[in-house]
């Protein structure tokens, strides 16, 4: 982004949409904002598909309640769905979308820390 306009100017809520405009691309800036829109969703249904198996690893380990084991006789995992989905319902009721994506911003930059630490 800064190579594309100044630092002081980029903005906090749409960076590249605006940073495309700032250089008159306005093609480019409504791609770049329709994936924002597009992404974002696509991010949270990932997470709450991956939630339940991460809490079923972790209840193997004794760390969670053993609720969190129990896979249903199809193979799934519907107790840890029911108890993510209704987590995952009250969060986004309650907090503000910022402060979402603020932790989700968070939560990426120590997974790619952690990431490359190990490498």
């Amino acid at each position: 982004l800064t190579g594309m306009q100044p630092w002081e100017q980029i903005s906090a809520e749409s960076g590249f949409p605006e940073a495309f405009r700032y250089n008159g691309w306005n093609g480019a800036a409504q791609i770049a904002a329709a994936g924002e829109v597009i992404t974002l969703p696509v991010v949270v249904l990932i997470c709450l598909m991956a939630q339940p198996r991460l809490q079923y690893a972790v209840a193997k380990d004794g760390l969670l309640p053993k609720l969190f084991c129990e896979v249903d006789e199809t193979g799934n995992l519907l107790k840890g769905t029911i108890v993510s989905g209704i987590g995952l319902v009250l969060v986004a009721t309650f907090v503000p979308f910022q402060y979402i994506d603020d932790l989700i911003s968070a939560g990426i930059l120590v997974a790619f820390n952690i990431t490359d630490s190990a490498v």
